[in-house]
Order: C-alpha cells, then sequence, then structure tokens
C-alpha cells in the first residue's frame, strides 16, 4: 500500500497495542505502575504512528510527556484486577481503551529467564497450527493495527473442533508463513523454537509484527533471530509463544488435518 492510500484511509484504522494490567507487577517487582512492559509499548504505537506518517499521534506519544500521558489514560480506567488492556491510537492522536478479563500467569511467565528450564516445569497451554496460505508481509504486519484482513483470514484455518477445546484450558494458536515459505509469527503472539540447542525467533526480515515481549526476550538474551522454514517445523514440537498479555506459554504444533 502506497503512502497516499495509507493517509487516504487513515480513519478507518487506528494503531493498537495490547498489555497486561496485573497488581502483582506493583507488589512483586516495586514497579510505579501495573502495566506490563508499558515502556515498550508506547515505543511501539510511537513507531507505528511514524511508520504511517500520523504526525499527531507521534507528538502525542513522543518524548517523557508522551510516556506520562499514556500513563495517565491507563490511571483514568484503573482497576485492582487483572486485565487485559487493548490501547487504540487514532491518526489525530485520539486514544481508545477497553478493558476485559484475563487470566492470573505467575511473574516467571511474565519475565522468563531460561526458556530451556521453564520447559521441564511447564504445562502447554496453547495448541498451535501452521497456516496453510500464505501471507504477504505489509506495514499492517508490521505494526499492530485493528485492520486485521491478513490475520482474520489466516485464524478461520483454525479448525472448529480446536476453538471448543479452548473451554479445556487450551487455547488455539495459528502462525503465520510469508511467501517464501519461511514463518512470519503467530496471528496473537510471537513464537520461539528450539534450534541446535538455541531457541530462536523469526528475524524482522520474515515480515511478522514488532512485538514487545519478542523485543523483551532479544534484549534478556533468551533468543536469537534466525529464519524458520515451516516445513521444519514438525507435528507434536514444543515451542514457546509470547505476548503482551499472557507472557509466555508453552505450546503444542497440531496437525490441521485431525483432531488431537
Amino acid at each position: 500500500m502506497s503512502e497516499g492510500s495509507i493517509q487516504k484511509g487513515a480513519d478507518l484504522w487506528s494503531i493498537s497495542t495490547s498489555l497486561r494490567s496485573d497488581p502483582q507487577l506493583a507488589s512483586v517487582l516495586m514497579c510505579p505502575h501495573a502495566n506490563y512492559m508499558l515502556e515498550h509499548h508506547r515505543e511501539r504505537l510511537l513507531a507505528a504512528a511514524h511508520d504511517f506518517g500520523w504526525q499527531e499521534a507521534e507528538q502525542r506519544l513522543g518524548g517523557t510527556e508522551g510516556l506520562e500521558y499514556l500513563m495517565a489514560v491507563l490511571d483514568s480506567q484503573k482497576t485492582e484486577l487483572v486485565s487485559k488492556v487493548r490501547i487504540l491510537v487514532n491518526a489525530r492522536g485520539q486514544f481508545t481503551v477497553d478493558l476485559s478479563a484475563t487470566s492470573k500467569v505467575s511473574i516467571e511467565h511474565l519475565f522468563p529467564t531460561n526458556l530451556t528450564a521453564m520447559s521441564t516445569i511447564s504445562q502447554p497451554i496453547w495448541r498451535i497450527f501452521i497456516s496453510p496460505i500464505k501471507t504477504t508481509p505489509s506495514i499492517f504486519t508490521k505494526h499492530k493495527t485493528t485492520s486485521r484482513d491478513s490475520y482474520d483470514v489466516v485464524r478461520e484455518r483454525i479448525p472448529a473442533w480446536a476453538r471448543a477445546a479452548a473451554n479445556t484450558g487450551l487455547e488455539a494458536e495459528i502462525l503465520l508463513v510469508n511467501l517464501n515459505g519461511n514463518i512470519m509469527e503467530g496471528s496473537i503472539t510471537t513464537p520461539y523454537f528450539l534450534r541446535k540447542g538455541k531457541w530462536v525467533t523469526p528475524p524482522m526480515t520474515s515480515g511478522g509484527n514488532i512485538g514487545t515481549t519478542r523485543r523483551y526476550a532479544l534484549e534478556n538474551g533468551l533468543c536469537s533471530e534466525e529464519e524458520v522454514r515451516f516445513e521444519e517445523v514438525q507435528i507434536g514440537e514444543r515451542i514457546w509463544l509470547s505476548n503482551g498479555v499472557r507472557g509466555w506459554g508453552l505450546g503444542v504444533v497440531n496437525d490441521l488435518r485431525h483432531e488431537n
């Protein structure tokens, strides 16, 4: 999509991010607030506003004042309950915040230090599939927005039985594959694969999202970047998934063609 087309359609979508509000973050980690990786989320929104050429949004989000403004917006929606907080910012720098319930997660799964060690004490919470269709990378896969067509068409390939099985505690996720056959990302998560004794995540050149937990994992040495071919991912393989609401969770790759 051209820059002109993006600007013309700016009223049709917002840039977005979803984070976790969790009282234990303030009490256990002595944080000044209970918002999970807030600074990373602000910088994610700022990068998206810049790439879309949304100057008003970029000005609103930039600098110390931008972070303070975001904190004030979130404080106005403050709750003592563990919540998913969805933040939308439009081209004019206007914020919308929605809260919904989410599950409890241990501090160890919000701020892991070693994925291999955690694999020995964690039970899978994700049932993972690989998309049978290819996705074209774009600015809308690089940044998280409310324009989710590329993701919606892939998520439709998750089998109905797997969606229903979410009631048993296993959430369904599907991995996007680019035109070259490389894994891009999950539809709502960042994936991590064990390769030659080391954990790796797809590089940005594969076309996936600039995720907040992905950034944390790279900055803290939990993984490195490496291309992952879709055909090399094995049925039954255990991989880690992460996002800004659920933290890290173990998952098992399933076959789209059969119930498991």
